[in-house]
């Protein structure tokens, strides 16, 4: 085969993108052939370089659905373009399984491609949604305004995040944005399209209101909680006064028993000594009243010799009439003053005995006194440790307060 058949040959497997060089047939050895064959391998790569500009311009513009025509090429043309779209399938795929909505868009707004989420949420199909405007569907209360994403990314030339609500089936529903200016980096970096992307965080929200609630409603309880602690730190704080007077007052209650029953045993010790004086006078009234005895039997043998004495013994014996009068008088109220002391003495008895068990009631009450001091005391002891504890637990109600406003 000649040179020139051998090219013929070749050209017209390229231009079936046939690449198996080895197994050639035999070529037609003309100019002519070999000219057609060179013309038909041009015809077959500007068809391909078309095929792959059309791609390479809708892929650009964010149109993720456009793909290389396969079934109108052969060959390692096939193959490429067939890789080609397994690269974008990828993409697709991957927008596909995201979990949320997304879409592309022109500059106009108009729809480019919308993944399966997003078809899921309307309940339609992409065809439904290419060429129309995205606010006719997507109907965020940003939508048409200079806050919507997608135009902030493409003024901004990057990505752009932000949050959105809409109404799906009745229900509001709250979005995470995120925008995304789509380049054409061949072009100097011309802006061509928009990609959306929105992440559903309505429950978010739902579940951050309820806690939000329930923080306050804590917060409320915490404020009552530490209402009613400043308040018992109050009363606490006055029972601590009260215990202290109280105990104050004990003391003195002490003081003043140990004082009375003092006195109590030095009237025992007075009433004792008057007792004894008593017993003494008794005595003394008893020789009183041996002695007006004896002075009345000595007046009655006065009498009697006065009487043998006659006429000279008148005189004396109206003196000794006079010294027995005087004697039985004294005699009668020697009596009277043994029966007033002997009375006295027993009266004086019945009150050492009252004061004895007096001075014993006196020191149970001393004792008892003394027992609920040492109670009072402890219980003072105890309302300062309890103001203590209630005003450190006040304090970190308060500090809890501080940490639910932030």
């Amino acid at each position: 085969m000649s040179k020139l058949g051998r090219l013929t040959a070749i050209c017209l497997k390229l231009a079936e993108g046939d690449t198996d060089f080895e197994n050639i047939k035999k070529g037609r050895a003309n100019i002519g052939a070999a000219i057609k064959a060179l013309e038909s391998v041009k015809d077959r790569l500007i068809m391909f370089g078309d095929e792959f500009e059309r791609l390479r311009y809708r892929s650009s513009c964010a149109d993720i659905d456009a793909r290389a025509r396969e079934g109108e090429l052969s060959g390692i043309y096939y193959k490429i373009a067939e890789r080609a779209n397994a690269y974008i399938n990828s993409i697709t795929a991957y927008l596909n399984v995201l979990g949320t909505p997304a879409f592309s868009l022109d500059l106009d707004y108009n729809l480019i491609y919308v993944n399966k989420d997003a078809c899921e949420l309307l309940n339609m199909t992409p065809d439904q949604f290419r060429g129309k405007k995205c606010y006719e569907y997507f109907k965020c209360d940003k939508c048409q305004t200079n806050d919507c994403i997608c135009a902030k990314a493409i003024r901004e030339k990057g990505i752009v995040k932000g949050e959105t609500r809409s109404i799906y089936h009745g229900n509001e529903m709250i979005f995470s944005q995120t925008g995304v200016a789509i380049m054409n980096y061949e072009d100097n970096y011309r802006i061509t399209a928009g990609l959306e992307i929105l992440a559903d965080v309505t429950e978010i929200y739902r579940l951050k209101r309820e806690a939000d609630r329930k923080a306050e409603r804590t917060r409320e309880e915490i404020g009552i909680a530490g209402a009613t602690l400043s308040e018992l730190t109050v009363r606490t704080g006055k029972n601590v006064e009260n215990a202290e007077r109280a105990s104050m007052l004990s003391g003195t209650a002490k003081e003043d028993a140990l004082g009375g029953s003092n006195r109590m045993d030095e009237m025992l010790l007075a009433m004792e000594e008057i007792k004894n004086a008593s017993a003494g006078i008794a005595k003394i009234i008893k020789t009183i009243e041996d002695i007006a005895f004896q002075t009345n039997i000595l007046a009655l043998n006065a009498a009697v010799e006065a009487a043998r004495a006659g006429e000279h013994g008148k005189g004396f014996a109206v003196v000794a009439e006079e010294v027995r009068n005087l004697a039985a008088r004294s005699a009668g109220s020697a009596k009277e003053t043994t029966d007033l002391i002997d009375n006295t003495v027993g009266k004086i008895q019945r009150g050492v005995q009252i004061a004895n068990e007096t001075a014993t009631e006196l020191g149970k009450i001393v004792k008892a006194i003394s027992d609920a001091e040492a109670i009072v005391a402890e219980i003072a002891v105890e309302s300062k440790r309890q103001e203590s504890v209630i005003t450190d637990i006040e304090d970190q109600f308060r500090q809890i307060g501080i940490v639910m406003n932030e």
